[in-house]
């Protein structure tokens, strides 16, 4: 539970009681706004490492923001539910496919292969508490895919290429479908 702020009158203590005008008590505190924030991240999650160096991941996600808009007379819910599913192997003395000059080249070190698959579902709704209105004012629908290939080329020097590609559906018509999409080679040099 979070308090965003509070408020004191600027009357002083002693002379805090009912309000002429209107008839009501003055608070000694106001408070704007309460956020409640649950978030079971993974929910549930598996990872696992067979002997023959496969590896297999499935995560599912769960968020809810709820904050209580006391002045403004609104809740604003945000729901975040989402699964991710990957695979990986790790190839030790790896040897390539081809030949180059008469011989297939293999690699002394580990050679990471990782692919994963995120589906992302979020939605926020603001609930009117005097109108008794709930609209759905943002949220989107998003597929990842990303594989990445890890070579630890010597101890100091990292080897990674990778892609990543982001389909982003929003729950709303005020926004647009978009698409992210990278790729790139990275190399690491750690300085111990």
């Amino acid at each position: 539970v979070n308090y965003n702020e509070f408020r004191s009158p600027l009357v002083d203590s002693v002379s805090l009681g009912v309000n002429p005008l209107d008839g009501n008590y003055f608070p000694k505190y106001t408070i704007s706004s309460v956020t409640i924030n649950e978030q079971f991240n993974p929910l549930l999650g598996i990872d696992i490492t067979f002997v023959n160096n496969i590896s297999t991941k499935i995560e599912y996600r769960s968020t809810r923001t709820i904050t209580l808009g006391v002045t403004n007379f609104q809740v604003t819910e945000q729901f975040r539910r989402g699964f991710t599913i990957g695979f990986g192997y790790r190839a030790k003395g790896f040897k390539f496919p081809i030949k180059i000059n008469g011989r297939r080249p293999s690699l002394d070190n580990d050679l990471n292969v990782r692919f994963d698959l995120a589906y992302d579902d979020v939605v926020t709704v603001i609930r009117r508490l005097d109108a008794q209105v709930d609209r759905p004012t943002q949220g989107s629908k998003s597929l990842t895919i990303n594989p990445q290939i890890d070579y630890q080329i010597n101890e100091k020097l990292n080897l990674r290429i990778f892609y990543t590609r982001r389909t982003n559906t929003p729950a709303t018509t005020n926004a647009f479908p978009t698409i992210l999409t990278q790729g790139g080679v990275a190399l690491r040099y750690t300085i111990q």
